[in-house]
């Protein structure tokens, strides 16, 4: 049986066979997500910054 990845919450499994969303962890803990955490928000991330040469 694969069920790798496994994630665990107080000792209770809470997801298996895929990693957790960010929407996930915020649900389980309790916390709404900003529009600055969703996946298609418009803000550049870090990694996308352009670097100076």
């Amino acid at each position: 049986m694969e069920s790798l990845p496994a994630t665990l919450l107080d000792g209770q499994l809470v997801m298996a066979g895929k990693l957790p969303s960010r929407e996930d962890i915020a649900r389980w803990a309790g916390i709404s997500l900003t529009q600055d955490w969703n996946e298609d928000s418009t803000q550049p991330r870090c990694c996308r910054i352009p670097r100076m040469p």
